[in-house]
């Protein structure tokens, strides 16, 4: 009986208990939220930094965009907004990790160029940060 108390009160500090209302909150539904867990950052990790190049970049490229999400356009898909145009990108709800967000919020988003042959060409979010 201790034991399977001291696995409940490890799972719970691993995977954080989230707010229903957490997420994005614009046009469409709001998502949740779960964990992300950190990667490398630095020289050579990026190749795509504007919604105007994920068309011309190579599948899996490596994506860090900063702009706004600016409507939902399914479960996991959202249209992106920065200074060069609009992307869709696609966001599990884990990778909210909490964070409420409106068209008003500046995001970065992390993840990598996702394209597929019968769908548009979209970026695949792993992280994402509000910017203040």
């Amino acid at each position: 009986m201790r034991i399977s108390a001291l696995l409940l009160a490890a799972a719970l500090a691993v995977f954080p208990l989230a707010s229903a209302h957490a997420g994005y909150n614009g046009p469409g539904t709001p998502a949740q939220t779960n964990a992300y867990r950190g990667g490398f950052s630095g020289p050579g990790a990026v190749n795509v930094t504007k919604a105007a190049d994920v068309e011309k970049a190579y599948d899996d490229a490596l994506a860090v965009l900063e702009g706004n999400i600016i409507e939902q356009k399914g479960k996991d898909h959202y249209i992106f907004k920065d200074a060069s145009g609009t992307v869709l990108v696609k966001i599990k709800q884990k990778h909210f990790y909490g964070a409420s967000v409106t068209p008003q919020t500046r995001v970065r988003l992390s993840g990598e160029v996702d394209k597929e042959s019968f769908e548009r060409t979209k970026v695949d979010v792993k992280r994402l940060e509000i910017i203040q």
